[in-house]
């Protein structure tokens, strides 16, 4: 992973914390180089404007390496989405995206590229060194027959579900969300009710069919 996408992940986890209201600060990681968490704490400190101006930056600066991403439908603007104004106002990569239908109709292009790239990182963070991760071809072939509208759902949906799992566990399922299909909410509370295994066999099959869909996201 390159230096700017190190830091691309780490701010993305910062805005995530500011917006779960965190009262911890991040904790030194054993995995990444001591540049690395030392960049992080400083991240923890900045004022919400601060973090902003760094997004912004960022997402500048990914875009001045990769601007064949531009303005094709994935385009990347890492922060813009997070932050919508100079008033550094940090959503969550997840409330960024557009409302979800269950339809084969998509007339919105998706997410940004960013966005999916918080995902899959998050993903694959998660499952990453766990040597009893069982793939099921079967579950994989489902996830590849699947819409691009009906997989950006179950990606957003498993990565909501992570984030309980990890930050909210006390909290025994993922709320209704009133924007959401009923048939939607019930997929979000049998996702609630899997085993830690078959929810971390799942988390992997999602982020390696991810990886096929978005072969952009290796350059990042």
């Amino acid at each position: 992973m390159s230096r700017l996408s190190e830091v691309i992940a780490d701010i993305s986890e910062e805005v995530v914390r500011r917006e779960d209201k965190s009262p911890w600060l991040p904790s030194a990681r054993p995995d990444y180089s001591e540049e690395r968490n030392m960049s992080r704490q400083k991240f923890a400190i900045l004022s919400d404007v601060e973090l902003c101006a760094v997004c912004l930056s960022a997402s500048d600066e990914l875009e001045r390496r990769h601007p064949e991403l531009r303005g094709n439908g994935d385009h990347v603007y890492p922060f813009k989405e997070l932050f919508p104004s100079s008033s550094g106002n940090p959503r969550s990569p997840v409330d960024s995206m557009p409302p979800p239908a269950y339809s084969d109709v998509n007339p919105n292009p998706g997410p940004p590229l960013c966005n999916k790239f918080v995902m899959a990182q998050t993903l694959r963070q998660y499952t990453s060194g766990h040597d009893k991760i069982v793939h099921s071809g079967a579950t994989r072939e489902k996830l590849h027959r699947l819409t691009e509208v009906q997989f950006q759902e179950i990606s957003e949906d498993t990565y909501d579900e992570l984030r309980r799992r990890q930050s909210t566990p006390h909290v025994p399922a993922l709320k209704p969300q009133s924007r959401m299909h009923p048939q939607r909410n019930k997929a979000r509370e049998k996702l609630s009710a899997l085993p830690s295994a078959r929810f971390m066999n799942l988390a992997s099959d999602i982020h390696h069919e991810m990886m096929r869909r978005y072969p952009r996201l290796l350059q990042l």
